[in-house]
């Protein structure tokens, strides 16, 4: 990712550092953003068709029918369902993962920073991802629900890894 990518997509903030404002706005769903590529993305990624989608899961199970418009999408979705590979190793711990992500957020977890807190009881977290979870322990809600039973997640990779 580019520095001007990384400075609409993480912070919102244009060259100048000036707040850039959710101006584009998808046609087809709610979605708006602050800059013409991450529109693009959003709907290559959303609203194209199963069927028009170039990269496909074959070769590992006849019922997997999982579909993208990126090949790096497919690979992680290989790795995460299908071979179990975890390329990202820590070289402080040896801990390994799916994902860049992942291993960058685990690296954090060794410096001790925990800038992310919680405004309602002080908890602190490496990243806002983890404090946007333990938010909704303060509502009880659990918004990702599983589609064929009853069981739902504050966490979206716990109910990814029950239905992929």
């Amino acid at each position: 990712m580019n520095f001007l990518k990384h400075l609409a997509n993480v912070h919102k903030k244009g060259l100048d550092g000036s707040d850039l404002e959710e101006t584009f706005r998808c046609l087809k769903c709610d979605f708006k953003c602050v800059a013409a590529f991450q529109l693009k993305s959003h709907d290559l990624r959303s609203h194209t068709p199963k069927e028009a989608m170039r990269f496909r899961c074959t070769g590992f199970s006849a019922d997997c029918t999982y579909a993208s418009v990126e090949k790096a999408a497919l690979d992680k979705h290989v790795r995460i369902c299908h071979t179990n590979e975890r390329p990202f190793v820590c070289s402080v711990c040896g801990f390994s993962t799916h994902t860049q992500s992942s291993a960058s957020r685990h690296i954090r977890s060794h410096a001790g920073a925990r800038p992310h807190v919680c405004a309602d009881c002080g908890a602190a977290y490496a990243d806002r991802k983890r404090l946007l979870e333990h938010q909704l322990s303060h509502t009880g809600q659990r918004p990702f629900k599983c589609k064929f039973c009853k069981f739902q997640t504050k966490r979206y990779g716990k109910i990814y890894v029950l239905v992929c």
